[in-house]
C-alpha cells in the first residue's frame, strides 16, 4: 500500500514537472523577437481617433504556417489567421520639429486586441473585418512618438517605438497546440514600427507600415 501511494505522488509529480517544463518551452525569452506584423493606419479629423488594423505574419513559439492557403489566395490580409485592432487610442498631438520632419504624439492608454480567426477574410477597406475573430488577447500602450521624415504627402520613411502591457489573454487550441499570450509574452512587448509616409489613400489618410515585436523580461507573477 505505501509503495502504491508512493509511486502515485512520483507519477504526480513527473506530470506537474512536465507542465511546468512544456510552459516554460513555450515562452518567448526576453528580448527576442515575439511578433511581425503588417498594418495600416487611418486618420481622421478630430474628435474622430486615428483607426489602425492589420495581420501577424509570425508569432514565436506558435506552430504555422500563419495563412490559410487553401483558397489560392496571396498570402496576406485575406488570408491571416492572427489579427490585431486598435480598439481605443488617444488622439495623437501633432508636432513640427522643422525641417522636413513631422512628428505625432500619442499619450499613452491606447489598446489593442488580438484575434484568432479559422476562416480569415479580413479587407483592408472594411477594418471591422480584423476583428471578426476569437479575441484572444489584449495589450496596452505607452506614449509613443511617430516620426516621419520627407514630404508628408510624399516619399519619406516613418518610424515609431513603444512598450505595451499584456493586460488579458485567453487560452485557444491552433495546429494542434494550446496557445496563451500570458506564457508567450506575460510581460508584454517593445514594438518597433517602420513605414512609408507617402500615403495609401488620401480619404482616408492611410498610411502603412511594418512592425516588430521584442518580447520583455521581468519576474510577473503566473
Amino acid at each position: 500500500m505505501k509503495r502504491t501511494i508512493f509511486l502515485f505522488f512520483i507519477l504526480v509529480i513527473a506530470l506537474t514537472r512536465n507542465v511546468a517544463l512544456g510552459d516554460d518551452d513555450q515562452r518567448v525569452p526576453a528580448g527576442a523577437v515575439a511578433f511581425h506584423f503588417v498594418a495600416r493606419i487611418s486618420f481622421f479629423a478630430p474628435p474622430t481617433p486615428p483607426v489602425l488594423v492589420g495581420y501577424m505574419a509570425f508569432i514565436e513559439g506558435v506552430p504555422g504556417p500563419f495563412f490559410d492557403a487553401s483558397g489560392g489566395l496571396p498570402l496576406g490580409e485575406a488570408t491571416a489567421f492572427f489579427t490585431l485592432r486598435v480598439t481605443s487610442a488617444p488622439q495623437p498631438i501633432v508636432l513640427s520639429p522643422g525641417s522636413n520632419v513631422t512628428a505625432f504624439l500619442t499619450p499613452p492608454g491606447a489598446t489593442f486586441d488580438v484575434f484568432f480567426d479559422e476562416t480569415p477574410n479580413q479587407n483592408w477597406a472594411n477594418p471591422a473585418s480584423f476583428s471578426d475573430g476569437e479575441l484572444i488577447a489584449s495589450f496596452e500602450e505607452s506614449g509613443f512618438m511617430s516620426t516621419s521624415v520627407g514630404d508628408p504627402f510624399g516619399p519619406g520613411v516613418s518610424y515609431n517605438l513603444f512598450s505595451s502591457d499584456l493586460i488579458s489573454s485567453k487560452r485557444f487550441s491552433f495546429n494542434g497546440q494550446k496557445i496563451d499570450f500570458k506564457k508567450l509574452i506575460r510581460n508584454g512587448v517593445t514594438t518597433n514600427n517602420f513605414g512609408s509616409s507617402t500615403p495609401v489613400s488620401f480619404d482616408p489618410f492611410t498610411l502603412a507600415f511594418t512592425g516588430s515585436a521584442v518580447a520583455i523580461g521581468g519576474n510577473k507573477d503566473d
